[in-house]
């Protein structure tokens, strides 16, 4: 997972024929490029329609709102193939089908999960692993949903519905 080196020796018998040094680079090394941000808020394209990511990695970011839901695209790019953890209120999603191997250059959304919104802003570590072993982390943010949304009744309504489970329908 870690760079490494050291020394090849070539032997016959005891007798050292000829050292030659090796070094090995790190493989599980792991960048994140996050969709850069206008001044309103909203996630910004190129001329192509794509979005367009941040010129150098990123060790944290916010999920923004873009009319329905807590999102942002991403960029990976990666020696390894990598795994994820992620909080409990964000989920990864790829536009196609997710690739076989996560090695190289993969784009996709963290997007909150709307049954597990907090209330209050939040923050917590999105941790990629190598073989089980942390390679990197980042920390994003998700913005309260107290802030987000309402809820009313239509006290028009002439009659009261309810369910079995008590629950008004």
């Amino acid at each position: 997972v870690e760079a490494a080196s050291g020394t090849i020796a070539f032997k016959s018998g005891a007798t050292v024929l000829k050292e030659m040094n090796v070094s090995v680079p790190a493989c599980g090394q792991v960048e994140v490029y996050a969709t850069q941000i206008d001044e309103n808020g909203d996630l910004m394209f190129d001329d192509s329609g794509d979005y367009l990511y941040t010129v150098d990695p990123v060790d944290a970011f916010t999920l923004v709102w873009p009319g329905s839901d807590y999102r942002m695209p991403v960029m990976v790019d990666a020696k390894c193939d990598w795994e994820v953890d992620v909080p409990e209120w964000l989920s990864v999603s790829y536009s196609g089908d997710a690739p076989e191997k996560h090695t190289g250059v993969v784009t996709f959304n963290f997007k909150g999960e709307p049954q597990k919104y907090p209330l209050d802003d939040a923050t917590e570590n999105v941790v990629f692993k190598y073989k089980g072993q942390e390679v990197h982390r980042v920390a994003v943010t998700i913005p309260g949903c107290k802030d987000r949304f309402g809820f009313g009744l239509d006290m028009t309504l002439s009659a009261w519905e309810f369910n079995t489970a008590g629950q008004l329908m």
